[in-house]
């Protein structure tokens, strides 16, 4: 079901630079050590997804649930909604 929604507004070549974007991001943040042994916050990965594809407030809402939208706005300070 993602996928559908996803890429009917982004064309794969986009979707792939998207993904590979923030796999660019989460390996500065490990450094050397391996992604698949870091551990990591699955709610700031989750936001970095639809920070990256720039969801709009409500879709952030609808992805995250109130609960961890309301959480990743405070972590990032970012009470609006989560940064583009």
């Amino acid at each position: 079901m993602l996928n559908t929604i996803i890429t009917s507004s982004l064309s794969r070549p986009e979707m792939i630079y998207v993904l590979a974007q923030i796999r660019e991001e989460w390996q500065q943040a490990v450094g050397n050590r391996s992604l698949v042994s870091a551990e990591t916050s699955v709610g700031l990965l989750l936001a970095d997804v639809v920070k990256t594809v720039e969801l709009m407030n409500e879709e952030q809402r609808t992805i995250l649930g109130e609960k961890l939208f309301l959480e990743v706005a405070t972590v990032l300070d970012a009470p609006n909604g989560i940064d583009h």
